[in-house]
């Protein structure tokens, strides 16, 4: 059975070794004084046998007495543990009794007392002579008494042999335990699990020490049979035991290493080295081993290997170099590197180890790597190279370099590949800078090189000219041939200005058609001028595109420094009023002129304004409603754009319209009345007022690939059904595009949007090229309607057979301008369908609209009638 050795003595496995230890003496002591009732009962079965001469009633009296005190004692030995010398005073009065009743038994009692004395020596000298000496009044008076022979002697030689053999066994005792209590000192000392198997197998081995430091676990859940090699993991078990018995029965020392279960789950690896005793034959007595905690030691070795694996697999070239001090020269010899710099030099590892570090690296910006080491050596301090070169002869990496002390001998150095990070940041740099469709300087760029460009002119006295060109007719090119083709246009524009100009002369792509020149060196006005005529006649000829021969013109505008601007914004802002100049001519060029500059200005500060208005949601939208002439319902209302300038007041339609038409504004123009109009008519449907809306859209819209799916994405979050809302485009813009306008006109008109031809009858169309096309509606323009009703027999005839040809086709009517009673009246007649103009109502803002559809006498279809039906 395995037992403990010791008493860890460290906190609660301190207190549990005590305990098993008492336990373990409680037994000893059992044992005991069970072998004393055995002697007992044999001397009470000797006595009565023929062949000893001992008075029975000795034999009866020892029964009777000592048999019951020591069974009593064996189940108490709590009470005379403490006090073993007892047992010898009470043995002396027992055997002094015996002696008073048989003479005979006087040496067999001595015998016994010595016996008694020789047990409880183990608690210490002094007791057991003091009980040894208390006793001996006893055994003398029951010698006297009874006239033993020799009773001088007897007690002579018990008391001197009694008291020699309670001294020897005392300093045993004390010398056992002072070793026992050495021992267990020693193992405290140590953070180990000590333990001990005699005979082989070790399985029942005894096992002590620090077992709940290591495993949080007390020792007597390790110490039964089998219960260490219990907290081996099952995977690992049967490899340590069979490995551990091999060598045991070898009779060899070894040393182990496994994993053991701790009281948690968590696993704990331990160090076991095992000696092994063997007898003369070579075969194992005793195996001993001490068990130390490893896990922090195995994981800081996993951490090295991982942090090496690291190191080895890191794409960060690494080197470590000493520095030796040779005949005043510091020389650095390269101790270790790791592959990725073996990669970085083209080296292999026998190739650079302790070699010198190479002095020069080349390539961009080569640095001299011994002097960084050697700066870093002297400060010690680390030292950072940004873009160092190559490592390589000729090679074209750009790398970084890091050096740093380690030691006093020893410097680290780390180098990484920054070319594509460089690179990167350059091509960053470039794309922030230029154009990306032309590979040209952006605004940005010559912004910059513009301010540069005056800030030394203003230095040297000396002048500036810039050159703002436009296109012309590239939105019909781009429009017409497609994005692919118009931005084959600039790259090719692109090409044919830079050849035409310096070298020193900065090109750039402003956006869109938008191109400048930036002269800088050696400029004057008649130089300008020149290369502004050089510019302008590199579009006389035409511009072959994929087998194309597209032929285009510009307008320039000229403004030169200091003469039309001290600025960088002054004179790109009066460069951009010349261009528009010569852009209002027809093209050519423009010199800026202060004199002619108000008007220009005011024009473009107009469409800075407008849109200014655009995005700030400054713009209104008044709505004219189109009467029934059957009904007399409001089935529609046209939505109609105004401007009210904070200065300027109601500025007129067509003029900021043509304004955003030539500046490019008419697409988010467009937007932003199409966003207002399909919400305000949502919110009046929502309201009762069962009313379409018609929007006039240019035709530069229809070019957008987005705005069908724009109308659709307004429709469905406005809530508003499809067919209540009717695109408008004029006569003119809708035969430029038929194909463009039945296309776009034909997926609107998939999810319900209704579609009319506006100021019908001044175009150069036929109602038979309308037929093809899926239009609703066509609107007669006021025009012809407002001839009509003056008698104009010519206009009369005119809207006369644009209703009847229109109902052949199945098309609705619309009359616009309608302003008198007659007119109305002449129009019923020929069976137009509906009407709108000042008789009516003029255009009005959303609330007054809402006045007037809740009016006397007028009113709005019922729900189940189309919004723009027909009457």
């Amino acid at each position: 059975m395995s037992k403990e050795r010791r008493p860890p003595g460290r906190g609660d496995q301190m207190t549990e070794d005590s305990t098993n230890h008492r336990e373990f003496e409680r037994e000893l002591w059992r044992l005991f004084f069970t072998v004393r009732c055995v002697g007992l009962v044999t001397l009470g079965v000797v006595s009565i046998t023929p062949f000893v001469d001992i008075e029975p009633f000795i034999t009866l009296v020892l029964l009777l007495v000592g048999l019951p005190i020591n069974l009593v004692v064996r189940e108490r030995v709590d009470l005379i543990r403490p006090h073993p010398w007892a047992i010898v005073l009470s043995d002396s009065v027992l055997l002094s009794l015996g002696v008073l009743i048989d003479p005979n038994t006087a040496a067999a009692a001595a015998v016994l007392l010595m016996a008694s004395t020789s047990v409880a020596a183990t608690a210490g000298w002094r007791p057991t002579v003091a009980a040894t000496v208390g006793g001996a009044p006893f055994i003398g008076a029951a010698l006297a008494v009874r006239a033993v022979d020799d009773s001088v002697i007897i007690m002579a030689t018990y008391l001197s042999t009694a008291l020699g053999m309670a001294y020897f066994i005392s300093v045993i005792s004390s010398s056992e335990r002072h070793e026992r209590q050495r021992r267990d000192e020693l193992l405290d000392g140590i953070d180990a699990v000590v333990w001990e198997a005699h005979p082989y197998p070790f399985v029942d081995a005894e096992v002590s020490g620090r077992v709940e430091g290591i495993l949080g676990l007390p020792v007597a859940d390790v110490t039964g049979p089998g219960a260490w090699l219990q907290r081996l993991p099952a995977f690992d078990r049967s490899t340590v035991v069979n490995r551990s018995q091999t060598l045991i029965e070898a009779g060899e020392d070894h040393e182990l290493i496994y994993r053991l279960t701790a009281a948690d789950g968590s696993l704990r690896h331990v160090r076991d080295r095992v000696r092994v005793e063997t007898d003369a034959n070579g075969k194992p007595t005793t195996a001993r081993g001490v068990v130390t905690d490893i896990t922090d030691e195995v994981r800081v070795r996993e951490s090295n290997r991982n942090l090496a694996e690291l190191v080895e697999r890191v794409p960060v070239g690494l080197v470590v170099a000493q520095a030796e001090n040779v005949n005043g020269d510091t020389i650095f010899t390269t101790l270790s590197v790791n592959p990725a710099y073996e990669k970085l030099t083209g080296l292999s590892a026998t190739a650079l180890v302790s070699n010198s570090v190479a002095s020069p690296i080349t390539g961009p910006g080569w640095v001299d790597v011994r002097r960084v080491l050697l700066q870093v050596a002297e400060a010690g301090q680390a030292r950072r190279v940004e873009e160092a070169g190559d490592l390589r002869n000729g090679g074209d990496r750009i790398l970084s370099l890091e050096a740093f002390p380690i030691s006093d001998v020893l410097i680290g150095m780390n180098v990484v590949d920054v070319t594509e990070r460089v690179t990167t940041a350059a091509r960053l740099r470039h794309q922030a800078l230029h154009d990306a469709l032309t590979g040209l300087p952006n605004r940005t760029l010559l912004e910059d090189r513009l301010r540069h460009a005056l800030d030394a002119a203003g230095r040297d006295h000396s002048s500036v000219g810039l050159l703002m060109l436009d296109l012309n007719q590239f939105k019909e090119v781009n429009d017409t041939l497609g994005h692919d083709e118009g931005d084959r246009l600039l790259c090719a524009v692109a090409d044919r200005i830079q050849g035409v100009v310096r070298a020193v002369d900065t090109v750039a792509r402003l956006g869109g058609d938008e191109f400048a020149v930036l002269l800088t060196d050696d400029v004057s006005p008649r130089r300008t001028l020149r290369a502004a005529e050089r510019v302008l006649a590199c579009f006389e000829e035409p511009m072959e595109i994929d087998g194309m021969s597209l032929q285009t013109g510009a307008s320039l505008g000229v403004a030169l420094y200091p003469d039309h601007g001290d600025s960088a914004d002054a004179l790109r802002k009066h460069a951009d009023i010349a261009m528009y100049v010569a852009k209002r001519r027809g093209g050519g060029i423009a010199v800026y002129d202060p004199e002619r500059d108000q008007p220009n200005l005011q024009r473009l500060t107009l469409v800075t304004e407008l849109r200014e208005a655009i995005t700030q949601d400054r713009l209104e939208i008044h709505y004219q409603p189109a009467v029934s002439l059957d009904t007399g319902h409001v089935n529609s209302v046209e939505a109609l754009v105004r401007w009210n300038h904070p200065e300027r007041g109601l500025v007129n339609p067509g003029e900021f319209i043509d304004l955003a038409e030539v500046s490019g504004l008419i697409r988010p123009l467009t937007r932003w009345v199409l966003h207002r109009a399909i919400h305000d008519t949502a919110q009046l449907n929502a309201e009762g007022y069962l009313v379409g809306v018609s929007i006039n859209v240019s035709v530069r819209n229809l070019y957008e690939p987005v705005l069908v799916d724009a109308v659709r994405s307004l429709t469905e979050d406005a809530g508003l059904p499809g067919d209540r809302l009717t695109i408008e485009l004029t006569e003119t813009q809708v035969m430029d595009d038929p194909l463009l306008a039945h296309n776009v006109l034909g997926r609107l008109g998939e999810f319900g949007v209704r579609s009319a031809v506006d100021d019908f009858g001044t175009g150069h169309s036929s109602l038979s090229n309308l037929q093809s096309l899926p239009v609703s509606e066509v609107k007669i323009d006021k025009s012809f309607v407002q001839g009509m009703a003056a008698g104009d027999e010519a206009a009369s005839a005119i809207v006369r057979s644009i209703i009847s040809l229109a109902h052949n086709l199945g098309l609705e009517v619309v009359a616009e301008g309608v302003e008198t009673n007659e007119a109305l009246t002449q129009l019923s007649l020929l069976g137009c369908d509906r009407a709108q103009g000042f008789f009516f109502a003029k255009p009005m803002a959303l609330a007054d609209l809402r006045c007037y559809l809740s009016g006397p006498g007028v009113s709005t279809p019922p729900e189940t009638t189309p919004a723009a039906g027909p009457s």
